[in-house]
């Protein structure tokens, strides 16, 4: 038995205690709390920090990365586009794409030309008139700077198929129900899409 003698008696005792009652019976119970802690705090700074953006606009263009004009857009587009959802505030995000990112701009826009939740899109000149002989981007506005055009591209929704829930134990009807809602939803954002097109060209 340790005997109490003032501060440094009631320490040894603590240290004593820390060592060989607690770390030694509870250590792998402290560890696990401290990282479902670690966890828990790193979920909820994720979970406030996450932005629920409303729209993305692809800002594509040839020559050096524009900054200043993605910001411009940025702007012009939460003065121009509808808060879809219902958060209080449009919050806009704009992917550059130019000659600066990896292989030039006008051959990474495919990627997002194939999302059909990606329907907004600024281009200059150059990409508008190569894409437009190619099909794409009928649908156009002017977009703030000169040689800049606001564009549609409404890519149908690529519909769920069984094999896509492999595992789960969804039928075939909820599958097909899960496919007309996420058309109608996605019809809704195109109808919208041109509304802020013909906003923007008014």
């Amino acid at each position: 038995m340790y005997e109490t003698n003032g501060a440094s008696g009631r320490m040894e005792q603590l240290e004593h205690w820390l060592n060989n009652v607690f770390w030694y019976h509870y250590k792998w119970y402290f560890l696990a709390a401290v990282f479902a802690l670690t966890l828990l705090v790193m979920s909820i700074v994720s979970f406030a920090s996450r932005v629920d953006y409303d729209w993305t606009v692809v800002y594509a263009h040839r020559g050096p990365s524009d900054p200043a004009g993605a910001a411009a857009i940025e702007a012009l587009m939460e003065k121009t586009a509808p808060d879809t959802t219902d958060n209080g505030k449009v919050q806009v995000q704009v992917l550059e794409l130019c000659d600066d990112v990896e292989g030039p701009g006008r051959e990474d826009l495919y990627g997002p030309l194939l999302d059909s939740d990606t329907l907004l899109y600024v281009l200059d000149d150059g990409v508008l008139k190569q894409y437009q002989s190619l099909g794409y981007f009928q649908e156009t506005a002017p977009c703030g700077e000169p040689g800049l055009m606001a564009a549609v591209n409404d890519v149908p929704v690529t519909p769920y198929v069984m094999e896509d829930f492999a595992g789960y134990e969804y039928t075939q009807e909820q599958i097909d129900d899960a496919n007309v809602y996420r058309q109608e939803q996605h019809e809704l954002l195109a109808e919208e899409a041109r509304a802020i097109l013909w906003k923007l060209g008014t």
